[in-house]
């Protein structure tokens, strides 16, 4: 990710928002539209004509995006990284540092 483009900053942006200042939002519509504020702002500062547009751009999809924040699926249905109901919450062996 090069943060000197700005849809990729945009998109660590809107992902810093929603998980930083804006995550006790109490409806996702409050919480989208704190993202978007917070994210334009923050993108605006580098990108002072085109920040807003790019936030737009790419707002759908880093809204969604929940890596690597959320455990992603391999092996078969295993969760790389999480804690299953069956392994007593311990942490999986066969875990990649580089998917964390």
């Amino acid at each position: 990710m090069d943060l000197k483009q700005c849809n990729s900053l945009a998109y660590s942006e809107i992902r810093a928002a929603r998980e930083a200042e804006c995550a006790t939002s109490l409806t996702n519509f409050t919480k989208n539209i704190c993202v978007r504020d917070k994210a334009s702002v923050a993108t605006k500062n580098m990108f002072p004509e085109q920040g807003r547009k790019c936030v737009c751009d790419v707002f759908d999809l880093a809204i969604g995006d929940m890596s690597p924040l959320d455990y992603k699926c391999v092996n078969g249905g295993e969760r790389s990284g999480g804690r299953s109901e069956n392994d007593g919450g311990r942490v999986s062996e066969n875990v990649r540092t580089s998917e964390r």
